[in-house]
This record gives structure tokens, C-alpha cells and sequence, in this order.
């Protein structure tokens, strides 16, 4: 529980917008630029470290520009307000009173529930995400994961 309160500010060097994350959101920022292929439960100091090494290749959510500045989240101006872990809208007062140990908003929870926010699978090969191809032979189609950098 204390480790997922452990957040850092991330605030894009083009258009200042900055957005707090935790280790669930790190981890996914982290995937997204092909850092997080094998440890699926790093240490925060490693998640921390890996976030500031790669700063300079994140993506803004907002104008997607590249490189952002990492710093220490001021976590007094977030106390009053529970945000979700992984847009990080604010959750609700009428949510936390129903579903106390909530961590997500109600439209994330139910991607989660309807399965539309899947784990990502990355090439073993170059670790790029792989993407979903269709491979039509003579009588059939079927869909197979193939690597759009190195093409495994």
C-alpha cells in the first residue's frame, strides 16, 4: 500500500503540462519506450532510476512532444484528492465512499473489467511492442503477433 503513494512529477519541456505518476504508471510509460520487457515487479529505486534515464525519450500525453523533466511529487497538494492510478483523474468522493480501496476511476476500472486495457506483448528480439498482423494463407486468415521494428 505505501509503495503505490510513492509518486513523481513528470512535466513536459514543451508545454509544461505535468503528470503525477506512480509505479503502475511509470511502469507503463517505461513499456511504452520498450524498458519494461522482463521485470514485472521492480524496485522503486530501479523504477525511479529507469524513469529519470529515460526522461528525455518520454512522450507528453498532451502534445506529445519529447523529453520531460522528472521531479519529486509534492504530495500535499494531492493528499486531499484520490487520483487513478492510471489516468490520473480524480476519483470520485462518491466512489472512495463506496468502493473504499478503489485505486482506479470508473471509466479505467471498466476497461480493466471489459479486458480493453490488456498487457502489451514485446518482441523478444529488440523489445519493441508487438502489434496484431493478419496472415491470410490459401483458405484461411488468422491473426499473429509480429514485431513492426525487426519483423519476428
Amino acid at each position: 500500500m505505501f509503495r503505490d503513494r510513492i509518486q513523481t512529477d513528470l512535466t513536459c519541456r514543451k508545454c509544461r503540462f505535468t503528470q503525477r505518476c506512480g509505479p503502475t504508471l511509470m511502469m507503463e510509460r517505461l513499456a511504452d519506450i520498450g524498458m519494461m520487457k522482463r521485470d514485472a515487479d521492480p524496485s522503486l529505486e530501479l523504477l525511479l532510476e529507469l524513469v529519470r534515464s529515460a526522461a528525455d525519450r518520454l512522450h507528453c500525453p498532451r502534445c506529445d512532444g519529447v523529453g520531460l523533466a522528472v521531479t519529486e511529487a509534492d504530495d500535499d497538494a494531492w493528499d486531499e484528492v484520490r487520483h487513478c492510478e492510471r489516468c490520473r483523474a480524480p476519483i470520485p468522493v462518491e466512489r472512495i465512499e463506496v468502493f473504499p480501496d478503489a485505486t482506479r476511476c470508473a471509466a479505467c476500472q471498466n476497461a480493466s473489467d471489459q479486458g480493453s486495457d490488456q498487457e502489451r506483448e514485446f518482441c523478444k528480439h529488440c523489445g519493441s511492442v508487438m502489434s496484431v498482423q493478419l496472415r491470410r494463407t490459401p483458405g484461411s486468415a488468422a491473426y499473429q503477433l509480429k514485431c513492426p521494428d525487426c519483423g519476428r
